[in-house]
Order: structure tokens, then sequence, then C-alpha cells
């Protein structure tokens, strides 16, 4: 058995197991996804294998993060009747206002979905993780295609998130390091399914 760590989350009080990554991870997102296409259709111009279960290689809570991409989160019957319909609970009372939250049905395994508004920051900010930004043309030949994150990377986007919720900043960074993070990142292109 791989060696996982377990905790609570902070927030909620779930118990969670952080485990080496789990190469069935995007098998297991894709069949989920095409559930998801069959019952949103048109409703879902993108659907998106987010989280850290999303990186190669990553350490990660056992949880698919799947994001959908709506044209707009109001009205929200085009999302919210198919969704419910699946079986999937919707968590009205989450706190973050920039998506809608639907949570595994009981007894099924973790899977979170967020939905979120096309061109948002919010449905930008994970794609950031999930597909850090390209060289650029003074990339040295030979290079790898997906660089590595440089060190300190993970604290600076952290930092990025908070500001962009309102939270005080304790240091350098802000939503500035992501805005010129992501300025090569192409919010129309459909990752995922």
């Amino acid at each position: 058995m791989p060696d996982t760590r377990r905790g609570t989350h902070p927030q909620g009080g779930e118990p969670f197991q952080i485990a080496p990554y789990d190469p069935a991870c995007p098998a297991v997102f894709a069949i989920r996804g095409e559930c998801l296409r069959a019952a949103l259709g048109d409703a879902a111009p993108s659907i998106g294998h987010i989280g850290p279960t999303s990186v190669p290689g990553l350490t990660a809570k056992l949880v698919i993060d799947i994001q959908i991409s709506v044209a707009s989160l109001e009205p929200a019957d085009p999302f919210l009747d198919p969704l419910t319909g699946m079986g999937l609970v919707h968590r009205a009372d989450n706190a973050e206002r920039t998506k809608r939250y639907f949570r595994e049905p009981p007894g099924r395994p973790r899977t979170h979905v967020h939905v979120r508004q096309l061109g948002s920051f919010s449905r930008r900010f994970p794609l950031l993780f999930r597909d850090p930004p390209t060289p650029g043309p003074s990339t040295p030949a030979g290079s790898p295609a997906t660089p590595t994150p440089e060190p300190g990377r993970r604290e600076r986007m952290r930092k990025a998130r908070d500001s962009a919720r309102g939270l005080p900043e304790n240091s350098e960074g802000g939503a500035g390091v992501v805005q010129s993070t992501w300025r090569g990142l192409d919010d129309t292109k459909a990752p995922g399914l």
C-alpha cells in the first residue's frame, strides 16, 4: 500500500488522505468527464481536470477536481438541473461566490465539481497550477517544453490567490503575480473534454 498521510480539512472538518500521484487519475477524470459532457451538452463549453491530481507526479489529496466552464453562473438552471439529476450534491453554502460547487453523491469516490464562468479570474487560476506557462522565445534550445516551477512559485501563487479573495497580504506578491504569469494562457482553449 502506498505511503499516505491523513488529515482533516481546516474549513470543513472532513478527513482526507494525501497519497503519491496515481497514474489512473486522468482515466478516472475521462470517465467522469464524459458523463458530465453527456448531461450538460452545450451548457458547458469546457470541462477540465484541475487540481493536484491533474499534475503528473504530484502528491495529492485523493480527490478528482473537475472544472466546468459556463457562459454565466446565473441563471443556474442550465447546469444545476443536469448536475443534481446525476446525483451530484450542490453545496449552496459554499462561501466562494465565484463558483458553484458540487460534491459526489454519498458513498461514491471523492469528486469536487467547480462550475465557473468562462473568462473569469477564478476559472483561469486553477489552470495556472495545471498548465504552467511555457518558455518564451529566449528559452535555450533543448530545454523542456514545460519548465520546472521556480523556487517560491507556490508561495507567490498562494499569496496571489489570497489577495484576489480580498485577504490581507503579509508580504510581496499579490494578484499582479498571477496577472503577469497567465498572460500567455488562452482562456478560449477547452481543456479536458
